[in-house]
């Protein structure tokens, strides 16, 4: 077995995680609390949620 190929025993399950994507709508129409919200959860950083979400604190 090798990367991207895999045997998955009969009866077995598997669970695929991807990263996200690209989202939907423009960004800087998200609401703040939520644009907050990541920021404080370090999901963003204080640069991108100024440049992208145009969020100010």
């Amino acid at each position: 077995m090798g990367k991207g190929r895999q045997s998955i025993p009969a009866g077995d399950r598997i669970i695929i995680e991807m990263p996200g994507g690209g989202g939907l709508g423009n960004a800087k129409g998200r609401d703040p609390k939520k644009v907050e919200n990541d920021l404080l959860n370090g999901y963003i950083s204080e640069l991108k949620a100024k440049e992208d979400y145009g969020y100010s604190s």
